[in-house]
């Protein structure tokens, strides 16, 4: 699957993609918007769960120290 044309701005600049992340942009790429906006939905939440529980175990810690 070829990528769409991308309008270059002046303040892009080229990122390096690790085989993981490459990989993971070729499926994404796989669905359709609908399914892609709910997977990054999915995704945010995840993120926003696991940066709570590690904001909690980090104050867990704390009180122990």
């Amino acid at each position: 699957m070829e990528p769409e044309d991308i309008t270059e701005s002046p303040s892009s600049r080229a990122i390096a993609l690790t085989p993981n992340q490459l990989e993971l942009l070729q499926i994404f790429s796989a669905f359709p918007d609908n399914e892609q906006q709910e997977i990054i939905k999915e995704l945010r939440n995840k993120k926003e769960a696991m940066e709570d529980f590690v904001a909690r175990w980090l104050a867990q810690q704390g009180r122990r120290a």
